[in-house]
């Protein structure tokens, strides 16, 4: 199912007329044969660490040639990319499974202007989980094409966590600070501080669909907070340019906003306002002079306050962790020297990968059931990526069956322990 469904994806990029790779002959990619190291990998191992600008290379060597789906790999180092042109991860074929940068950098990506398609460091995403990963404001980030982000420039049934953008992004149509465009998406802890564009030309349509986290999405942003200037003609949001059936919570944007028409501090267009979740989001009032209806305009000095936006912020934040175990949003703080005194995410608070590190039960999963050993007495509890809960009880045996409603990434907790699951 799942591979079916990132075929999918491949084929509507077809369908559209978006074309794989152009010019490649002039370039010498992290991704070229005899650059890219894939040494590292074999076929019966299933988690992968990397520390080595070539290893990435050969990781998007193998996604791309579709010889490797639904592994984990996990970044040891920071990584500079600028030996070489990058090729997104992902670019041919999207890229299935879990990647998590530990909290590292990267640097150095460039020559994406090369490309036509979708993309940033990664290029599409299916059934994937992104997490602690940094880009620098040396990257070039600038691919115009369909969808261009500092993470990636398409995702589908996927999830991005923890990721901050310091570089500027920018892009043709779907231009976001972490994604370009995402379909059932979940975007939380993450902020942008780059300079977001959208000023290209795609056969005649330039500049729409343009946000501070995300370009054009349905799914859900939460948690997040936009400090870069989000520029474009239409549809320019200060966290989302246009989006559908969305959840979108706790976020800030003090970015300026500009666009021609359709321009919001916080969302441009929402086309299906009867399915949106909106709650807790701030913008400047001086940024923008179009009003939204998803968030608060307020001026600097109440968005600098401890008893402000800090104390709104942090309250949704434990009302929230109170629910989902504190496992999925992070704690806000000020810090006077960062940030020009704005809040941001506390260093030292736990994230869900660090949860995640506790020790588990063997979990296993099957269809859309997770059945989860050894838990007789223990709580169980699973929620979805956004945090709702989908099922709790206590468990009456040492074998229990949890079932998950769709496909996607679940978070099931065991007691005071949890694990992210990915349901194919």
């Amino acid at each position: 199912m799942k591979r079916n469904l990132c075929v999918l994806v491949m084929v509507l990029m077809t369908v559209y007329g978006w074309s794989e790779v152009k010019n490649t002959d002039l370039l010498e990619t992290w991704a070229t044969v005899g650059i890219c190291d894939t040494t590292w990998y074999n076929e019966e191992t299933k988690v992968f660490t990397l520390s080595t600008p070539a290893e990435l290379g050969g990781l998007a060597y193998l996604v791309n040639k579709s010889k490797i789906v639904g592994d984990t790999i996990l970044l040891s180092a920071d990584i500079d990319l600028s030996a070489h042109s990058w090729m997104p991860i992902g670019y041919t074929n999207a890229f299935s499974g879990v990647f998590d940068g530990q909290g590292h950098t990267i640097s150095g990506i460039k020559d994406l202007e090369y490309l036509d398609n979708a993309g940033g460091f990664f290029g599409n995403l299916c059934f994937a989980f992104i997490s602690n990963l940094n880009f620098s404001a040396d990257n070039d980030i600038a691919l115009y094409g369909v969808a261009t982000g500092s993470v990636a420039g398409l995702a589908l049934l996927s999830a991005i966590y923890n990721c901050h953008n310091e570089a500027a992004v920018h892009g043709d149509i779907n231009v976001g600070g972490i994604l370009g465009n995402g379909s059932l998406v979940s975007i939380f802890n993450c902020s942008n501080y780059g300079f977001v564009a959208g000023d290209g030309d795609m056969n005649g349509i330039y500049g729409t669909h343009v946000g501070g986290i995300v370009g054009s999405m349905s799914g859900s942003v939460c948690n997040s907070y936009n400090m870069g200037a989000v520029n474009g003609v239409d549809t320019v949001g200060g966290i989302i340019g246009i989006g559908s059936s969305l959840i979108i919570k706790n976020c800030y944007s003090h970015g300026a906003v500009e666009g021609e028409s359709a321009a919001g501090g916080i969302i441009a267009v929402l086309t299906d306002a009867k399915s949106t979740v909106a709650f807790n989001n701030y913008w400047q009032a001086a940024d923008c002079n179009q009003s939204s209806d998803f968030g608060t305009k307020k001026d600097n000095a109440w968005m600098k306050a401890s008893t402000g936006m800090l104390a709104e912020l942090n309250d949704s934040v434990d009302a929230n962790n109170l629910t989902t175990k504190a496992i999925l949003w992070k704690k806000w703080e000020i810090v006077e020297d960062k940030n020009n005194g704005y809040p941001i995410f506390v260093s030292s608070t736990t994230g869900v990968n660090e949860v995640l590190a506790a020790d588990m039960p063997n979990v296993y999963v099957a269809n859309r059931e997770i059945m989860v050993a050894g838990v007789a007495g223990k709580t169980l509890s699973m929620y979805n990526i956004s945090g709702q809960l989908i099922t709790n009880k206590v468990a009456a045996t040492d074998y229990e069956t949890l079932k998950a409603p769709d496909a996607g990434i679940y978070i099931v907790c065991i007691d005071n322990a949890a694990v992210k699951v990915v349901v194919k």
